[in-house]
C-alpha cells in the first residue's frame, strides 16, 4: 500500500522508515483473529466443547467400570470370609485364636466394602452427569459444570487438560512457543491440583455449604424454626422410560431438613413424576405411610408421614408432584449421621417403590447444617 504523504518534516522520517523495511525485507504485521460476539453461535468453540464433553464421558465411564470391579471383588472376598469364618465356628473342637482372627479380618474386609459401595456411587453418578453433557448447548454445558463444582466444592484434576484442548482447538492460530508455555503450566497445576486432592479431598473431604432458607422465630407460632433450603435426594429412571425421556429423570425428589421444638426433626420431600397419569400409578402417599431408610452400614431408619397428599397435576408440563413430612427423633438422628445412605423405599398406596440413592451423604450434610449455630 502507498505511504500516506505527510506535510512537514515527518515526510522524510516517512521515507527513511520505509526504505529502512524494504532493505530487511518488509516484515508482515501480525493477523489478529477476531473473537467472537458474545452470544453469537462459534461452530469451533462449540465442537471443541462438545469434543471436550465426550472425553470426559469417556474417562467417567472407565472410573465407573474400574469401581464397580473393585466394588464387585469386595463383595466376593466377603463372602469367602464369611464362609470361612462360618465353618471355623461348626469346628469341633474350636479354634478361638483362629475365630478371633476372622472376626477382626472379617470387620476390615466389611468396611473395605463400604468404601468401594461409596466409590462406586459415587462413580456412577459422575458417570451419568457426565453422559448428559454431550447432547448439551457449550453455555448450559458450561453452567452446570461450574455449578457441580461449586456443590461438590472439589478440583477436577483433568480439568486442566480438558481446558488445554479446548483452547489449542479454538485457537488454531496459536505459536508454538504460546502452546509450550500452556503445556508446561498445565502440567505444573495438574502436580499441584493432584496433590491438593490427595492432601485435602480424598484425606480431608470439604463439608458442603449450608443453604438455609429460614432461621429465626416463626411468626405464627412463636417458636424458633429453622429451615434448610431443598436439594436433590434422588432421581429415578427405569430402563424402559429412559428411550422416552430425553435428558431427564422420571421420577426427581428433593428434600431438605427443619427444625422445631423439642428436638425433632422434619424432613420434607417433594416428588416431581414426568407423567399425568402418575395417580393411577402411584396412587397417593397416605398419612402414616412409610420410609425406609436403608444405610450402607447395613443398618435402617424408619420414618412415618405426617398428613395424606393424593398428587398435584401441572398440565402445562405433564408431571405430577407429591409432597410428604416425616420427623425425625434424636436417636433416629443420631443414627443417620453414623452412615452414609444406601437405597430408600417409599410406600405407596398402590405399593412400595426402591430408589437407589447416590447423594450418599445428603442427609449426614444437612444434620450436621442444622447443628450450625
Amino acid at each position: 500500500p502507498k505511504q500516506p504523504k505527510v506535510k512537514g518534516n515527518k515526510s522524510k522520517l516517512a521515507k527513511t522508515k520505509t526504505k529502512s523495511n524494504k532493505k530487511k525485507g518488509g516484515k508482515r504485521g501480525k493477523v489478529v483473529k477476531s473473537k467472537p460476539i458474545k452470544g453469537e453461535f462459534d461452530p469451533v468453540a462449540e465442537a471443541a466443547s462438545r469434543d471436550a464433553a465426550i472425553i470426559r464421558a469417556e474417562r467417567a465411564a472407565v472410573e465407573e467400570s474400574k469401581a464397580r470391579k473393585i466394588y464387585e471383588d469386595a463383595g466376593f472376598n466377603l463372602l469367602f470370609v464369611e464362609e470361612e469364618l462360618s465353618k471355623s465356628l461348626e469346628e469341633v473342637p474350636m479354634n478361638l485364636s483362629k475365630v478371633e482372627n476372622l472376626e477382626l479380618k472379617l470387620a476390615n474386609v466389611k468396611a473395605e466394602e463400604n468404601a468401594a459401595k461409596r466409590n462406586y456411587k459415587e462413580a456412577q453418578k459422575n458417570a451419568k452427569f457426565s453422559e448428559k453433557l454431550i447432547d448439551m448447548s457449550m453455555d448450559k454445558r458450561d453452567k452446570l459444570v461450574a455449578a457441580q463444582r461449586m456443590k461438590s466444592n472439589q478440583f477436577d484434576p483433568n480439568e486442566v487438560e480438558e481446558t488445554v484442548g479446548l483452547n489449542d482447538a479454538i485457537n488454531e492460530n496459536t505459536s508454538r512457543s504460546s502452546k509450550r508455555e500452556n503445556v508446561a503450566s498445565s502440567k505444573t497445576n495438574k502436580k499441584k491440583g493432584n496433590a491438593m486432592l490427595v492432601s485435602d479431598v480424598m484425606v480431608n473431604p470439604p463439608a458442603r455449604p449450608c443453604n438455609v432458607a429460614f432461621e429465626g422465630l416463626d411468626e405464627f407460632s412463636g417458636i424458633r424454626r429453622k429451615d434448610l433450603k431443598p436439594e436433590q435426594f434422588f432421581t429415578y429412571t427405569n430402563d424402559q422410560l429412559a428411550t422416552y425421556i430425553k435428558g431427564g429423570d422420571y421420577i426427581t425428589c428433593n428434600g431438605n431438613l427443619s427444625a422445631g421444638k423439642g428436638g425433632l426433626v422434619y424432613l420434607t420431600l417433594k416428588f416431581v413424576i414426568s407423567s399425568e397419569f402418575a395417580q393411577r400409578e402411584f396412587g397417593v402417599l397416605e398419612k402414616g405411610s412409610l420410609l425406609t431408610l436403608k444405610m450402607i452400614n447395613g443398618s435402617t431408619v424408619r420414618l412415618y408421614n405426617n398428613k395424606t397428599d393424593t398428587g398435584v397435576l401441572n398440565t402445562l408440563d405433564s408431571t405430577t408432584s407429591y409432597k410428604a413430612q416425616f420427623a425425625m427423633t434424636s436417636s433416629q438422628q443420631k443414627d443417620l449421621m453414623k452412615s452414609e445412605l444406601d437405597k430408600v423405599r417409599v410406600v405407596w398406596s398402590t405399593g412400595y417403590e426402591d430408589y437407589e440413592i447416590y447423594e450418599v451423604d445428603f442427609l449426614i450434610n444437612q444434620l450436621n447444617c442444622l447443628q450450625d449455630k
